[in-house]
């Protein structure tokens, strides 16, 4: 027969499990909310070019706040009026772990796609069977790791807009993280930029103007060099009549 202490017990002991699942779950949630999320951004965010000058500086693809990354799929997109992508390349930053000793993990990479407006580098940890020692996946903090290296001409005066996503033949691209096992690791992508300058003399930019600029002829020499030449022609008829005439005196 059932008293009802024991059924109060029960209830209470119900109750507590159901508190402390509920706490529980609490936890769960505020540790899950406490993680850091990965990021991938360019270093610098901002970057300035001149016309005409060399060298080129590179814009680096970094992570941060990273743990055991084994792998990515690296996306650029640009503004191709403005800018030039030359090439992407990786930093070795999955292939030696400890930056002050040497590469310890096997790196694959594919061959960079560069194209119109956007580039793509995917590079991957190789995990090597035994017995060979298995792969480190390294780990960046809060100081950025540059991922890959990527490097830009200018073509134009303008501002360049740097994105870490893309849209090839009408499907979206990301950039995105991977472990050793190919699982992603979530990121989050901040976006850059390039504006390239005019050069400048004397600290004055200098704008070409069309419009000043001496009309060349067929030949490649501005016309006003046709009055030159025209002066040295009838200088050239005035000594020759001279000479004619000087020698038909003697002659008379």
């Amino acid at each position: 027969m059932t008293r009802p202490w024991q059924i109060a017990a029960a209830l209470a002991a119900i109750a507590a499990v159901s508190l402390a699942a509920a706490w529980l779950a609490r936890i769960d949630r505020h540790a899950a909310s406490a993680q850091t999320v990965a990021g991938v951004g360019f270093s610098p965010p901002s970057s300035t070019l001149v016309l005409g000058a060399t060298p080129v500086p590179t814009v680096d693809i970094s992570v941060t706040n990273a743990a055991g990354v084994g792998g990515y799929d690296a996306w650029v997109t640009f503004n191709p009026s403005v800018v030039q992508l030359n090439g992407l390349q990786d930093s070795g930053f999955l292939g030696n772990p400890n930056p002050q000793g040497t590469p310890q993990n096997q790196v694959l990479c594919n061959t960079p796609t560069i194209a119109a407006g956007y580039g793509y580098l995917s590079c991957a940890i190789l995990p090597l069977p035994s017995p060979f020692a298995p792969p480190i996946p390294p780990s960046a903090g809060s100081t950025p790791v540059a991922l890959l290296h990527a490097s830009f001409s200018p073509l134009a005066a303008g501002t360049s807009a740097l994105s870490l996503t893309a849209v090839v033949s009408a499907t979206p691209e990301i950039t995105a993280l991977f472990d050793v096992n190919g699982t992603p690791i979530a990121a989050s992508l901040g976006a850059g930029s390039i504006t390239v300058n005019s050069p400048s003399v004397g600290g004055i930019a200098v704008e070409p103007d069309v419009a000043s600029l001496p009309v060349r002829s067929a030949a490649g020499h501005p016309l006003r060099d046709v009055s030159v030449m025209s002066a040295i022609a009838a200088s050239a008829a005035l000594l020759s009549l001279a000479a004619f005439l000087w020698r038909a005196r003697r002659r008379a």
